[in-house]
């Protein structure tokens, strides 16, 4: 059984799991995700997150595609001209981005909601991140906000995501 959590005024309604839905049913809903995910790393040779959701998602809304080595570091996507493209995926709640360093040509930022389905997307120059992300020195990251990224990225519109991806 599904029921909204308190709200907010304004904020929007999720949908939790209430302690109504039995064992069994969790024991369903599990094995079907263990499945998915198996088949998604047959398919795909790397594990299911929402990392590699939001890279497939910008792959194919900007024509990009992976490199020949996967999981290459400091970057995810390559262009036709051969540019790198470091993407980050958050939620709109989350504040900050973090970076291990500037080996990309473009920083791509995309929201992703409580469903991974996208819901904005924002493409930044390396050398405009260098310019508002401040070293972390400690953790060896660099970070910035999403509010700054939005605020000298370029963000790019996709009039419908559901017909960028593949029909299947």
């Amino acid at each position: 059984m599904v029921s909204p959590l308190p709200q907010k005024s304004g904020s929007p309604v999720i949908p939790i799991l209430t302690s109504v839905m039995n064992d069994a049913d969790k024991a369903r809903i599990l094995l079907s995700a263990l499945k998915a995910m198996a088949e998604f790393r047959r398919a795909f040779a790397r594990p299911l997150d929402s990392a590699l959701i939001a890279e497939h998602y910008v792959a194919y809304a900007l024509g990009l595609r992976f490199p020949d080595k996967r999981n290459e570091p400091d970057y995810d996507l390559i262009g036709t001209d051969e540019l790198r493209y470091q993407v980050k995926h958050r939620d709109k709640k989350t504040g900050n981005v973090d970076l291990n360093s500037f080996a990309f040509d473009y920083l791509i930022l995309l929201h992703l909601d409580d469903e991974y389905q996208p819901h904005g997307l924002w493409q930044l120059p390396v050398a405009e991140a260098k310019k508002i992300f401040v070293e972390r020195t400690k953790f060896r990251k660099f970070q910035t906000t999403q509010k700054k990224i939005q605020a000298h990225a370029t963000k790019i519109e996709v009039r419908d995501w559901a017909i960028i991806l593949p029909s299947l």
